[in-house]
């Protein structure tokens, strides 16, 4: 018996609760649409990044597209690191200095990839922390990146409808 046929002879009921069911599923599936993409920071603005017991470089050794990327590299020296903060407290920052690149009003999420390795065996239960100084540091958004994973890629999607002042 074709599946048609199964279905038209289940009850009427039935039937259409199968049929709803199929669509959920295949609408489920189904990929999102693409999104618009404005690169915010690109490889060639690693000469503008700032970094303290650590560096921001360009590098083609590790690529996700073969394209080359920000290589962030921290080396934790807890003996001979800043005064300030003697344990280590690595961390790089970048300015937009482009008003239009400031303005994420009109955008739906922040979003990147990111791979992370050490020579831990495990990463820490909060490998690295994202803030983002809208427009401040008073008015900071702060959030730890915990899906962080050793070893492998991870897409982090931010929806700016959680960013204040994002304008």
């Amino acid at each position: 018996m074709n599946d048609l046929n199964r279905i038209c002879s289940l009850p009427r009921r039935l039937a259409v609760a199968a049929l709803v069911l199929d669509i959920f599923i295949n609408a489920s599936a189904a990929v999102e649409p693409a999104l618009e993409h404005r690169l915010v920071f690109g490889p060639d603005s690693a000469a503008q990044w700032s970094a303290a017991e650590s560096t921001v470089a360009v590098s083609t050794a590790r690529t996700r597209t073969g394209s080359p990327v920000l290589h962030w590299q921290v080396t934790v020296d807890h003996f001979a690191g800043e005064a300030a903060y003697p344990i280590g407290w690595p961390r790089a920052h970048c300015t937009l200095r482009d008003a239009a690149a400031r303005d994420w009003s009109e955008w739906d999420y922040f979003q990147f990839w990111i791979y992370t390795d050490s020579t831990r065996d495990a990463l820490p239960r909060e490998p690295v922390g994202l803030a983002l100084y809208v427009p401040d540091k008073d008015a900071a958004y702060r959030r730890p990146l915990t899906e962080l994973k050793k070893g492998e890629w991870v897409q982090v999607r931010i929806p700016l409808s959680e960013v204040p002042r994002r304008g």
